[in-house]
């Protein structure tokens, strides 16, 4: 199965093609948010490098929050359309269950992403174990949980590190991965989309939604 993989939920943007589980090509993109210019020359320059073609994608693996609202809405308009115009299946993956998948092999991983007011959208797993849900959380009553569950190494991921990195820092077993690595990839999108569809969960270019955690600044305005 060929799969075009999108991630536009951060600051952050990146393009994957990959056979299976095998990566083809890449494309990482972390210049500020400029989704909407550059999101279709990454996916553009994907399909070169790599000589595939549109029409072999089987399924579109996107980033469905939480995250940017903008970004989010970028990426997934853009993952619809090509569905419709390939016929693609769609597979919609929480971003921070791709932050996970992008830290690699390390045992205890936490996943933050800034939510404002000293709030996060995070996770927190070990050995795959899900101890915290994804969800919101305040970053020090997060912080707080995760101490009082391990006395062990925790890998931090995600935006959340670079605004959060001093409390992060006060405790002696956590650490962030580096700024080159706290956005996640798209390719790590893969192996989450190829396990939905196996389990027959997938989406058509009418049926996928986003997941925003929140309502926007807009809608609580209005309220």
């Amino acid at each position: 199965m060929k799969l075009l993989c999108i991630d536009t939920a951060g600051k952050a943007c990146s393009v994957a093609l990959l056979e299976d589980d095998n990566l083809i090509s890449e494309l990482y993109l972390n210049n500020g948010f400029t989704h909407s210019v550059n999101l279709l020359r990454l996916i553009d320059g994907c399909f070169s490098l790599s000589g595939m073609e549109k029409k072999e994608i089987g399924i579109v693996g996107i980033t469905n929050g939480p995250g940017s609202f903008t970004g989010l809405r970028i990426g997934m308009s853009t993952a619809k359309a090509f569905a419709q115009a390939t016929g693609a299946r769609i597979e919609t993956v929480s971003t921070l269950d791709m932050l996970v998948r992008s830290a690699g092999a390390n045992k205890r991983i936490c996943a933050i992403m800034d939510a404002r007011q000293d709030r996060v959208y995070g996770t927190y797993r070990e050995d795959g174990k899900v101890i915290l849900e994804n969800g919101i959380y305040g970053i020090e009553e997060m912080l707080e949980k995760i101490s009082l569950q391990t006395s062990e190494e925790v890998v931090f991921t995600g935006d959340g590190c670079v605004r959060y990195a001093g409390l992060i820092g006060k405790h002696e077993n956590f650490r962030c991965l580096g700024r080159e690595s706290v956005f996640g990839r798209a390719s790590a999108i893969a192996p989450i989309a190829l396990e939905q569809y196996s389990n027959g969960i997938s989406f058509d270019a009418y049926d996928s939604r986003l997941d925003y955690y929140m309502p926007s600044q807009a809608e609580r305005n209005r309220k």
